[in-house]
């Protein structure tokens, strides 16, 4: 069967799993670990070079038609590291919910623009293309080092 993957890093919630059950497509899921202590970076290379491939070949007997990658929060950073990887430009949609952070260099100045560079390069693909990049704020006020959702959105 064809379906679609949508694979997450700290976004199933209540309001999620009820969102499932309307998606049009035959879809599957696969929430991937997260949270304080984990690495991201890990996670991804102990997959390989193609990691997204390697994570869709656990819905054995589907043909995977389209992939989505979502994190909330820190989550965010599964996101970031799979867009970097050896099989990113495989991705259809990539939605940040309140996470795109980086560190200020010289606080409230300049900021490390490194954390965002593959998010920026995923929704110039978005604008070329018609990939979905949806990524969201909040009024958060981080601590005085790091850079708020919305001036990284920006």
């Amino acid at each position: 069967m064809e379906v679609d993957v949508v694979i997450s890093w700290y976004a199933t919630n209540k309001y999620t799993q009820e969102v499932r059950s309307a998606f049009q497509r035959p879809t599957r899921f696969l929430e991937m670990p997260a949270g304080p202590g984990t690495d991201y970076d890990k996670q991804m290379v102990d997959l390989g070079p193609t990691p997204i491939q390697q994570l869709c070949k656990r819905f054995k007997g589907d043909t995977v038609r389209r992939v989505a990658l979502m994190g909330f929060s820190e989550g965010c950073r599964g996101v970031r590291v799979a867009l970097r990887s050896g099989d990113g430009s495989r991705v259809d949609a990539a939605i940040a919910l309140d996470g795109i952070h980086c560190e200020y260099q010289d606080p409230g100045k300049t900021f490390q623009t490194g954390l965002i560079l593959p998010w920026r390069a995923f929704a110039q693909k978005a604008i070329e293309d018609g990939r979905l990049c949806a990524i969201t704020t909040s009024s958060v006020v981080p601590g005085p080092n790091i850079v708020s959702t919305t001036v990284t959105s920006d």
